[in-house]
């Protein structure tokens, strides 16, 4: 998945633990291997055959995950965007705005109704050149699924940090949550107190590219094929960290008039650049949520 994980956990003794964390490193390399689009023998690659599959466990959760990500987020959060990404990566490569001919290809290969399901479970992609990037929360999947490992374990105190994306589980005794800062930008800083539920953070800032003077985010709009121009970072909690990691990436799309109208249990945070400082928009529930503590 490109980056690291970290688990911090509480236990009263080191039973258990060691068995644990294998279980979670197992757990996050069978998510790697599923989804990942990069690796040429992954799940998801082998669909682009066109051929009728049967999804692996971890394969069927990502594409439920996706239906409902798809409808909440009106396609703002699609796995197929990945024939515009695969477009989008080569012309990085060859530092070249793609034509207007290749990118109209890319996006008429994008769209979730071009994956279909028969009654038996099985999955193909039904449109030439189609293509399976679950970037937008397959990191949160990932984390959740490796909470779900410690939980069978026995384990639910504990917080796993993917990459800066959380799945924060229950408190340490005594204490009523975890201690976890948000911070979207340079002098952005908010330190909250969570616990059972998801927290991601998705910018503009991560990964700048610069294609023939023309500064683009690592955010790519499905519907549209374009990349996000906009200086702008969201963060999203939500019940799984896989709901918060695709209204994270959605939000910085669509924008703050998506904030009062979140689905349950999901609130919004989102940066905007204001002259030379930031504005802060939040979702109504969102320090309810999460509520906002002293630095220490």
């Amino acid at each position: 998945m490109g980056t690291w994980f970290e688990v911090r956990l509480w236990h009263r003794t080191g039973d258990k633990v060691e068995a644990a964390l294998e279980a979670v490193w197992s757990e996050l390399e069978r998510v790697e291997q599923a989804l990942s689009d990069y690796r040429p023998d992954s799940e998801v690659r082998g669909l682009e055959d066109g051929e009728w599959h049967v999804p692996s466990p971890v394969l069927a959760e990502a594409l439920a995950w996706s239906e409902q990500l798809v409808a909440e987020t009106t396609g703002a959060c699609d796995p197929t965007v990945g024939p515009l990404t695969r477009l989008w990566r080569r012309a990085a490569r060859q530092a070249q705005i793609p034509d207007g001919a290749r990118l109209a290809a890319a996006r008429a290969a994008v769209g979730w109704a071009g994956l279909e399901r028969s009654p038996d479970g099985q999955v193909r992609l039904r449109r030439p050149g189609m293509r399976l990037d679950f970037g937008a929360f397959g990191k949160g999947l990932a984390l959740d699924r490796a909470y779900a490992a410690l939980c069978a374990a026995g384990l639910q105190r504990a917080l796993i940090d993917g990459g800066g994306d959380l799945r924060i589980g229950q408190a340490p005794p005594g204490h009523a949550g975890w201690q976890v800062v948000v911070s979207a930008a340079e002098g952005d800083r908010q330190v909250l107190q969570l616990s059972s539920c998801g927290l991601a953070t998705s910018g503009l800032s991560a990964r700048p590219l610069t294609l023939e003077g023309r500064v683009m985010g690592h955010i790519l709009d499905p519907r549209t094929g374009e990349w996000l121009d906009r200086p702008r970072a969201a963060s999203c909690i939500a019940p799984t960290a896989t709901q918060a990691d695709g209204w994270a990436t959605a939000l910085c799309i669509t924008g703050a008039w998506v904030l009062g109208s979140l689905p349950g249990g999901v609130e919004g945070r989102l940066l905007e650049p204001v002259g030379d400082a930031f504005g802060i928009e939040v979702s109504p529930g969102f320090l309810a949520a999460a509520p906002a503590i002293t630095d220490p």
